[in-house]
């Protein structure tokens, strides 16, 4: 699909902006970045094979915008990176929109545009927009940012001047999720968690094989709301989304039958027996919103945000709801051009109403230790403006807990109480 769409698409990007310096108006701005971090951490691996420290954490991207006439503006960007098991460097279309501004107060989108969210989830894959390495985790999950980063479809937004209250900035968002890699992110943990609960309900010894995922977003509609108040700097936000999706793969079981069930001679004789079951997931989300708060005095940023998710996963026939909360406080401080300190506390709960592992069962998970039920994140920062277009950042965090930590890529079992480093340097042009 993205052979057939960016040719498409830059042929008439082209056109059109071929069109606007012959006007006079502006001609096509290319910019871009490249990053490289590393990732190490105490115990647990962690978003990629982090115990042994890993260097699978770079980007690159290259944007073309241009301002067609004084109210349309056209851009794309072409994005690539390396996390872990995700991304491995394949080059895909991040964003493309076309955006008419009418005036102020009304303005479309349409295209494959960023995903409202949160005061961050437009800019995060735009490494130099912030002082930390990862966003919290607790709100800006990276199992989700593959499909969740943009959407493609339509949005209407503007600003509205309010006398006395001050302004109000909204979008409302509608159109569907694509998902690049069934393989990877998030749905590679749906799938694989799937075979693994398969596994426990049939006979010892079974083994299961995913085959042929795919998934498809039907929809996706929400948008955010955004108050810059009278106290300067202060601004207050609100976001939220409902969706269904669908998912469907194919599972062959390795299923072993003990032939003396058939024949009392042949007891002691295993003959291992392949099965094949389709697999329908529909996944319906109720909610996955985020309150947030930013208060900006002079060179100090104070920011807090709280997320939450509802959703009811329905495979084939066996509905099991999930829900999940989590939230960060976060102070970044300028002490000079070249140098910027910051911190941020955070805290995941993938179930809102147990803070204390009592209720594993709830979600599958008795097996493991209480502490899977929270994740507890002092995160420690600072920021190197070496150049206008150089910057090296350096975090640290001190983790509680597992919440988000995957089992299957743990096989040794989970710390509770571990640390992470990281590091990553990025130049834009």
């Amino acid at each position: 699909m993205l052979k057939k769409f960016v040719p498409g698409f830059f042929i008439s990007f082209w056109i059109a902006a071929s069109i606007s310096a012959q006007d006079g108006i502006e001609e096509i701005e290319i910019h871009g970045f490249l990053s490289q971090g590393y990732l190490k951490s105490s115990d647990n691996n962690y978003l990629v094979p982090s115990k042994q420290g890993s260097y699978e954490f770079n980007e690159a991207a290259v944007t073309f915008t241009s301002q067609v006439s004084a109210k349309l503006h056209v851009g794309a960007q072409l994005f690539s990176r390396d996390f872990g098991h995700e991304g491995n460097s394949a080059v895909v279309l991040d964003w493309a929109y076309g955006d008419y501004r009418w005036k102020d107060a009304l303005g479309i989108r349409f295209g494959k545009i960023k995903t409202p969210y949160g005061f961050y989830n437009q800019g995060r894959d735009v490494d130099v927009l912030r002082t930390s390495v990862l966003l919290p985790q607790s709100v800006y999950d990276e199992d989700v940012r593959d499909f969740f980063l943009a959407f493609q479809g339509g949005s209407v937004y503007g600003d509205l001047i309010v006398p006395r209250i001050g302004s109000l900035d909204y979008e409302l968002c509608y159109g569907t999720i694509s998902v690049p890699d069934p393989n990877s992110g998030y749905w590679r943990w749906v799938f694989s968690d799937l075979a693994e609960f398969i596994n426990r309900s049939m006979p010892i010894g079974t083994f299961s094989t995913i085959k042929d995922p795919s998934v498809t977003g039907r929809y996706l509609f929400g948008g955010a709301l955004r108050w810059n108040t009278p106290l300067q700097g202060l601004r207050l936000g609100v976001s939220d989304y409902t969706g269904k999706i669908n998912a469907n793969t194919k599972l062959e079981l390795v299923v072993p039958v003990n032939l003396a069930m058939i024949n009392p001679v042949l007891q002691g004789v295993v003959l291992p027996t392949i099965m094949n079951m389709n697999i329908d997931i529909n996944v319906d989300i109720k909610k996955y919103d985020a309150f947030s708060a930013e208060y900006s005095w002079n060179d100090l940023t104070l920011t807090g945000e709280y997320h939450s998710q509802d959703y009811d996963v329905n495979v084939s026939g066996i509905k099991v709801n999930y829900q999940g909360e989590g939230y960060y406080g976060q102070a970044v401080y300028r002490f000079a051009k070249w140098l910027e300190l910051g911190m941020y506390y955070s805290e995941y709960y993938p179930v809102p109403g147990d803070k204390k592992g009592e209720h594993l069962e709830r979600y599958n998970k008795a097996d493991q230790p209480k502490y899977i039920a929270w994740q507890k994140d002092a995160c420690f920062m600072a920021r190197f403006d070496l150049t206008n277009h150089w910057i090296l950042k350096l975090e640290g965090h001190r983790i509680n807990g597992c919440s988000q930590v995957k089992p299957s890529n743990n096989p040794d079992g989970l710390k509770k109480n571990w640390g992470l480093f990281a590091v990553k340097t990025s130049y834009r042009f």
